[in-house]
């Protein structure tokens, strides 16, 4: 038995002069649309013609502004070669001590490597209802339905009722 061995590299060349680097987010999607996800996933593409390594961060903040979580933007440097498209799953490292109030939103910042201006991009986050409200909903929702049945009931016996 005989082999036949063979080197095989890779090289990714950067040309220096004429490349034009550029990235567009494609989609933005937390792992959760309820509360405070612990992942989010981009899809990123190179739209130049040369390879490009995402970088940035995912932010979530809440109806005040108040940074509620944050996360690294492809810290493997995994690149993303020209006219292709490639999902990134980011971590969302939640921020201590916070207590998100009212409308939550997942902002994405990012730029090519080597780039200084980052482009944003954001969805909103379906706010959870917290224990304390959903028990007074309830509360509430039962006192009304308590008291439309005794205001129906007491109607009805007026209505029907016999004077002598």
């Amino acid at each position: 038995m005989a082999f036949n061995q063979q080197l095989t590299s890779l090289f990714f060349v950067r040309k220096v002069g004429g490349d034009v680097a550029k990235l567009s987010l494609v989609s933005l999607r937390p792992s959760s649309n309820s509360g405070l996800p612990p992942t989010a996933t981009t899809v990123f593409a190179s739209t130049g013609n040369v390879y490009v390594v995402p970088r940035g961060y995912l932010e979530v903040r809440d109806g005040h502004g108040q940074l509620v979580a944050k996360g690294q933007l492809n810290p493997e440097s995994t690149l993303i070669p020209q006219g292709t498209k490639r999902n990134f799953e980011t971590i969302l490292q939640p921020v201590e001590n916070v207590r998100p109030s009212g409308r939550m939103k997942l902002i994405a910042y990012y730029r090519p490597e080597g780039q200084t201006a980052f482009s944003a991009q954001f969805v909103y986050l379906n706010s959870p209802v917290s224990r304390g409200r959903l028990l007074l909903l309830l509360i509430g929702g039962a006192v009304l339905a308590g008291l439309l049945l005794w205001l129906f009931s007491h109607r009805q016996r007026r209505t029907f009722s016999v004077r002598r």
